[in-house]
């Protein structure tokens, strides 16, 4: 019972439309700007930065500035 509650509840904080549409954003910010990662972080509504980059690295893969740096190699 209780392992099922924590799958759907893992799912559903996966799948919240919110978190796609803020990374989404976050990595257009990230790609397409010099703004700094607390500047988007603020601009998309986060308390503090250290939250957005758990975020962002928890749905990527990679921390904002590691995708930043990683996307700039590959298309400069």
């Amino acid at each position: 019972m209780c392992q099922n509650f924590i799958k759907k509840e893992c799912w559903r904080l996966f799948c919240n439309p919110l978190h796609v549409d803020c990374i989404g954003e976050s990595q257009r910010l990230l790609m397409n700007s010099e703004l700094p990662v607390s500047c988007i972080s603020d601009q998309l509504g986060f308390n503090d930065s250290s939250h957005f980059c758990r975020t962002f690295k928890k749905y990527i893969g990679l921390t904002p500035s590691v995708y930043r740096r990683h996307f700039r190699g590959i298309h400069p």
